[in-house]
């Protein structure tokens, strides 16, 4: 929700404005990871420590409209996505 926020409008965010998600109904602790983008630092550490991906090839992309889960690029220049609405019905499957 804070996506062009300056740095001095995020420092007076209340936690209602956190909360409240523009695309999302998750539950309040992931709420404020997603709006903090803390959920996103905790998705690099997943793909380095579990796949070994050194962080400089780590790039983080964050869709405005919450629709793109999850991009690879391969050594070929191919792209493989997963791509879905706003929910995570289908991720988690």
């Amino acid at each position: 929700p804070f996506r062009r926020s300056t740095l001095e409008q995020i420092r007076s965010v209340t936690v209602e404005q956190a909360l409240a998600h523009p695309t999302w109904r998750m539950g309040p602790k992931i709420t404020v990871d997603s709006a903090t983008l803390m959920n996103k630092g905790l998705e690099v550490l997943e793909a380095h420590w579990l796949f070994g991906i050194p962080y400089e090839r780590i790039d983080v992309i964050v869709h405005p409209e919450s629709i793109i889960h999850s991009m690879v690029e391969f050594v070929d220049g191919s792209l493989k996505m997963q791509a879905s609405l706003p929910s995570m019905h289908l991720p988690i499957l």
